[in-house]
C-alpha cells in the first residue's frame, strides 16, 4: 500500500498544519479520519468481530503515527526502482481504502526483474480474512514454491567464500 483512496485523503493545507503539530504533540489523536474498517471487508460479520476486539484503536490516528506513515509512503514511492528482490503485489480491485491503481504503478515502477501482481477482481482491502482468503493463500504458496530453489541457490552462493565463487565462475566458463 502506497496511497490511500483520494476520498480518504486529508486536504494538503491540513497535512502541513498537522505535520508541524506532530513535532510538538505526536501522541495527539487529531488526524481527521473515517472509520475505514467498514470499507475493508465485504463480510460484515468479520467487521463486527474486528470492532469488538479491545485492542482495536477507536480514536483518530495519532499525529506522529500518521506523519510517519505518510513519510514511509513517500519514501517507498521515490525508491521503487531500487527494489531488486522478488516481489509479489496483491490487491483487491474493489478496495475502498487503498488504490489498486497505485499497486499497478508500483509493479510497473519496481526495479525487480522477478515481480508479479495479482489483482483480485471482487476483493476488498482485507485479502487475508475475506471470502477470497484461500485463493490469496494459494497464490502466495505457489509464488514462494516457484522461487524456493532460486532462493536456496542464492543464499547458498552468498555463503561461499570468494575463492569458492571464483572456482564456480571458472567451471561455468
Amino acid at each position: 500500500m502506497v496511497q490511500i483512496q483520494q476520498e480518504n485523503v486529508t486536504k494538503p493545507w491540513l497535512i502541513t498544519l498537522l505535520s508541524v503539530l506532530s513535532k510538538v504533540i505526536p501522541d495527539a489523536p487529531w488526524v481527521p479520519s473515517r472509520d475505514l474498517r467498514d470499507f475493508s471487508c465485504k463480510d460484515k460479520a468479520i467487521i463486527k468481530y474486528i470492532k469488538s476486539k479491545p485492542v482495536t484503536w477507536e480514536k483518530n490516528p495519532r499525529l506522529g503515527t500518521a506523519m510517519q506513515f505518510l513519510r514511509q509512503c513517500q519514501d517507498l514511492q521515490e525508491h521503487l526502482e531500487d527494489i531488486h528482490i522478488p516481489l509479489l503485489i496483491m490487491h483487491g480491485k474493489q478496495d475502498r481504502v487503498t488504490s489498486y491503481e497505485m499497486s499497478i504503478q508500483c509493479y510497473e515502477k519496481a526495479g525487480s526483474k522477478d515481480k508479479e501482481i495479482k489483482i483480485y477482481e471482487n476483493a476488498w482491502h482485507f485479502l487475508f480474512v475475506d471470502q477470497w482468503k484461500q485463493q490469496v493463500f494459494d497464490d502466495i504458496d505457489a509464488w514462494i514454491s516457484q522461487r524456493q530453489g532460486h532462493i536456496f541457490r542464492a543464499s547458498r552462493y552468498q555463503m561461499l567464500s570468494l575463492q569458492e565463487k571464483k572456482q564456480l565462475q571458472t567451471q561455468k566458463n
